[in-house]
Order: structure tokens, then C-alpha cells, then sequence
């Protein structure tokens, strides 16, 4: 049994460390925005320039909702190598992309209650007639936060899109392989302990079942983008199965 608690431990390690940071020459990275434009659910409407990236929104605004755009000038130097993709390692809680005021892309709940894009990294698409080589463009970020949900926005990668596919393949990739795994393992240990307990009537057993159990809902919780709940619902339910975890865990040491 010892052997199956230092596997959970060695895998919730390498789930919670950072991803390797991927360099593919050909790409272009945005860490300043020239402008964004906040505002709270409550309040007016502020703007702020030269806007370092990442944007964290519950740094500034914590247990407060509201929306956040970004504005970036891509000019022709920037894009002489051809632009058809764009990469963020977060962005959310919802999103909306425009290129020159045409709208590219949005997550399906662009106000960020229903659905979570922040977790995982996005790679997005842009229409060869809305990006000619070698031309000046405005781009537009729009992000829906919900209130201590961890809203954020990245630095923005773009270049053509082979070059950032395999920055994304890359980058995701590591994510959801760690997550996939110890998601994986935590509901296979706490089955398996169930079934142990089943069968021994031993306390220890079900303890380490709860515990697992209890654990996954927060672990897979980056591999889903819309929950069973919606926000803040579904975090209060994180919070109650961490909780229990926690507990569960004092009881055993």
C-alpha cells in the first residue's frame, strides 16, 4: 500500500510541474499589449497602455466579474513571414478574436460562466484573406472573467501555421498527458482500494479510496472546458471535494 501512495505522490509532482517552454524559430511573441480597456461588473470603464503580458485578471479585480480588451498593432515587419495562427498558453475564462474588427474566433461561452477556456492552451486559425504577408493589422482580444475563476491572458505567439502547431502540439501535449495520467491513476488507486476494502473490511482501504476519489474531480478538472456545473456552482464543489481530500489525508498520516 505504501507503494501506491508514493506513486500518487510522485505522479501529483509531475503533474503540478511547470510545462518546458518550447522555441520554434519563425515565430513571433507579443508581451505588451498597446492598450486594454477593464471594466468590473459595477464600475466604469477604465483603459490602460503598454499592458505587460500575462494579464491576470484576479490580481487586480479579485471576486469581481467583468471584461477585458486587449488591442495589438502587428505591423508589416511583424507579419512579412506570413501570419495563419495564433497560440496562447491561457486565455479566458471566454474569448472572443477579432483581426481588423472581423470577428475570427470564440469560445462557446464567451462570458466565461458556462465554460472555462483558461486551462489549457489554444492554438487559432486565421483566414488567409484577412492576414497578407508583409501588412500592418490590429488585433483584438476580448476575455470573459467570472469572479476567482483565474482569468488570464498569455503572451500571444503567432506566425505561419506549421510553425505554431507543433508549438502547440508540444505544449499541449506535455499538459494533457501528465493530466491524463495521474487523473487516470488517482480513479484506478481508488477503485482498486475500494475493491480491497470490499473483500478486508479494512478502514485504511476505504480512507485511501475516499481520498482518491475525492482528488480526481480536481486534477481532471483542466481536461474539461464546460463542467457539470456551471460557475460558481462547480468551484464551490472543487473546494468541498479538496477540502475533503485534505482531511481525508490529516487522518491517514
Amino acid at each position: 500500500m505504501r507503494f501506491l501512495i508514493i506513486l500518487v505522490a510522485f505522479l501529483l509532482v509531475l503533474a503540478a510541474g511547470p510545462a518546458t517552454a518550447v522555441t520554434t524559430t519563425g515565430l513571433v511573441e507579443i508581451s505588451v499589449a498597446d492598450s486594454v480597456v477593464l471594466r468590473r461588473q459595477g464600475s466604469a470603464e477604465t483603459m490602460e497602455t503598454n499592458v505587460p503580458l500575462p494579464f491576470h485578471w484576479d490580481t487586480r479585480y479579485l471576486g469581481y466579474g467583468g471584461t477585458a480588451v486587449f488591442r495589438y498593432s502587428l505591423t508589416a515587419d511583424m507579419t512579412k513571414d506570413g501570419v495563419s495562427a495564433l497560440y496562447f498558453r491561457a486565455i479566458g475564462n471566454g474569448y472572443r478574436i477579432y483581426i481588423d474588427d472581423e470577428l475570427i474566433d470564440e469560445s462557446i461561452d464567451p462570458a466565461g460562466i458556462q465554460a472555462d477556456t483558461v486551462k489549457r492552451a489554444r492554438m487559432v486559425l486565421i483566414p488567409p484573406k484577412l492576414m497578407a504577408p508583409g501588412t500592418p493589422h490590429i488585433l483584438k482580444i476580448a476575455i470573459g472573467a467570472a469572479a476567482m475563476r483565474r482569468a488570464a491572458l498569455s503572451s500571444i505567439v503567432f506566425g505561419r501555421q506549421d510553425l505554431v502547431r507543433i508549438l502547440y502540439f508540444k505544449e499541449d501535449a506535455a499538459d494533457w498527458i501528465s493530466v491524463t495520467l495521474l487523473s487516470t491513476a488517482a480513479a484506478l488507486l481508488g477503485l482498486f482500494a475500494l475493491t480491497l476494502w470490499w473483500f478486508s473490511r479494512d478502514r485504511f482501504f476505504l480512507s485511501f479510496a475516499f481520498g482518491a476519489l475525492m482528488w480526481f474531480p480536481r486534477i481532471s478538472d483542466s481536461l474539461v472546458d464546460s463542467p457539470i456545473l456551471q460557475w460558481p456552482a462547480w468551484g464551490g464543489f472543487l473546494i468541498i471535494t479538496a477540502t475533503a481530500y485534505t482531511l481525508n489525508s490529516a487522518w491517514l498520516a
